[in-house]
Parts: structure tokens; sequence; C-alpha cells
């Protein structure tokens, strides 16, 4: 009997002979002589008319060590995928906030330059233009969380379209530029990409 049970034993035992439960089957600890820890399935009853001054109970031991072992590292597994998830979960949060951080960064920044007032028609119209920009730029990541969404619930549909990679360096290389005007941003592209 394991060490820390004797008590809970002796209760069930006693509530087995004096015939408050007609039997019972609980899992519990076992120490061997060597003092390794083992499962036991233990069911118990009285056995009939074996004799009449004093009942007599059988119990059956099942080995259920493996069983036990098996289910504590399952859920081990399970926490530890619990946790991997939420590290990914985590460092999704922290990725996707510095990717709207930087488009709304542009858009507040040029939006206040506008609001002050007093600029060149040039400078409005490049401005309003980066605001717009950027403001498409956020509602394409909104498109691909979304669509990454759909994507985890296994309710993607994939359409395949051709892009012109060029152009959308170009693009990229041209929002830069407009960011960061103080630094030089040159491309060169190899014109036969299809």
């Amino acid at each position: 009997v394991h060490p820390e049970d004797p008590g809970a034993d002796a209760a069930l035992l006693g509530r087995l002979f004096a015939g408050e439960v007609g039997g019972f089957t609980v899992e519990k600890r076992f120490r061997g002589a060597d003092g390794r820890e083992a499962w036991g399935l233990v069911s118990a009853g009285i056995l009939p008319d074996v004799d009449d001054d004093r009942p007599v109970a059988l119990l059956l031991v099942q080995d259920i060590t493996a069983r036990r072992h098996g289910e504590t590292v399952l859920a081990e597994r399970a926490l530890a995928e619990m946790e991997e998830a939420i590290r990914e979960k985590n460092d999704f949060v922290s990725f996707v906030s510095h990717e709207f951080r930087t488009p709304l960064t542009s858009i507040t920044g040029y939006a206040e330059l506008l609001a002050l007032g007093g600029l060149p028609d040039s400078d409005t119209v490049a401005f309003a233009g980066i605001i717009g920009r950027e403001a498409q730029r956020l509602n394409a990541m909104v498109d691909d969380l979304l669509l990454l969404d759909r994507a985890r619930g296994g309710r993607l549909q994939i359409n395949p379209v051709q892009v012109d990679l060029t152009a959308l360096v170009l693009e990229d290389a041209e929002r830069a530029r407009r960011v960061w005007p103080e630094r030089t941003i040159a491309c060169d592209l190899c014109p036969d990409l299809p």
C-alpha cells in the first residue's frame, strides 16, 4: 500500500465490511519493495456464504501502471503543445502589431502634416497618395489575416494568378523612397522576369 493512502484504504474497506457499499472499483497507488510507484485498478466485494461469522472480501487488482504512465505522457505532451501554441500566438501578435504600426505611423505622420496646412499643392497630393497607399496596405494585411484564418479553418480555396514581380518591387521601392527620402534606394532588376 502506498504510505500516503492507508487511511483512505481502511475507510473504504470499513464501509464494505459494514455493508454500506456492496463493492467498489478504484484506481490506487502502490509502492513496491524497491520504492517504485505502481498503479492498480482495485475491484472489491464481499463473498457470499463463505463464513457466517465473519465476512470475507475478494479483492482483484489489475496493474494499470503503463496506462497511467501513458496518460501522464499524453497530459505532458498536451501541456507542451498548449505552451507552444501560446508562444506562437504571442509571437504572431507581436509580428502583426509591428507590421500594422509601420503603415499607421506613415498615415498618422502625413495626416498631421496635411492638418497643419500651408503646404504646396504638390506635397499635399503626394502626402495624400502616401496615406491612401498605406491605408490600402493595412487593408491588404487585414485581408491576409482573414485569409490565414480561413486557411487554418480548412475553408480556403487557392486560385493562383500571375504577378509582375518587377512592378511589385518598384512599387515598394517608391514607397520606401517617400518614407525615407534621405536614403538612396536603387533597384537592379532583371527585365526578363516572368
